[in-house]
């Protein structure tokens, strides 16, 4: 009896302490998944031979919104990915800000933290989005939201994820039909395709994939039609 009682309460203290570590570990991925969002798209924007890693940048970040229980992680996330993609991938400006602009280098960084802070709100903004439509049909919502973001946001120093791909000259000839919003919106749904095979089940889970690969071979199609009749003219 003195040794079931005791067994008891050994299970009785091991399962809350199970429960804590699983609840500190989610909390954990909740903040690493947005940092690693971060450092690939800053990553894209500091050497464009890194173009690819543009497709499922936003991926793990994602997967975080998706997770997020409430509006405070929600915020928290999207603040978490906005800072360091802003830090990672512009942080030449302050040296821009101190020999251009001619300011103190203090001064330099200080801008900078603000211009950090008030980029990094349009990630905030999309992360409430994402917490309000979810993925949308065919996981195509969130790439809606953040391209409406990237033209209605009013930027200091304006960057799209379409900025990524100029190295790819045949993705970039929807341009002259969409801007770079066209081939910042598949960008950002690849992400959105990739993030959702491990979310979603079933045809959720493949749909979307098949979409975002037709998308892309769409506009690649387009540019190879398109650079030689540039040419001819």
């Amino acid at each position: 009896m003195i040794r079931s009682d005791q067994s008891s309460r050994v299970d009785g203290l091991a399962a809350p302490a199970a429960i804590l570590t699983i609840a500190r570990a989610r909390v954990v991925l909740l903040r690493l998944a947005p940092a690693l969002s971060g450092v690939l798209i800053g990553a894209a924007f500091l050497d464009f031979r890194l173009h690819l890693i543009a497709w499922v940048a936003f991926a793990p970040l994602f997967w975080a919104l998706h997770e997020a229980r409430n509006r405070r992680e929600t915020i928290v996330t999207a603040a978490i990915a906005g800072v360091i993609t802003n830090i990672l991938g512009f942080y030449w400006l302050i040296y821009t800000i101190n020999v251009f602009g001619n300011f103190p280098y203090p001064i330099a960084v200080l801008f900078y933290a603000c211009l950090t802070t008030y980029s990094s709100l349009q990630f905030v903004l999309f992360g409430l989005a994402f917490r309000r439509t979810g993925w949308g049909p065919l996981g195509i919502a969130p790439a809606l939201a953040w391209t409406a973001l990237e033209f209605l946001y009013p930027s200091l120093f304006p960057w799209r994820m379409a900025h990524t791909q100029y190295l790819v000259v045949p993705l970039i000839q929807i341009g002259d039909v969409t801007g770079p919003y066209g081939l910042s919106l598949v960008v950002v749904w690849v992400s959105a395709a990739v993030a959702m095979t491990l979310s979603e089940s079933g045809w959720r889970r493949i749909a979307p994939l098949g979409c975002v690969i037709a998308a892309v071979g769409a506009l690649y199609t387009y540019g190879l039609v398109r650079i030689p009749a540039i040419a001819a003219i």
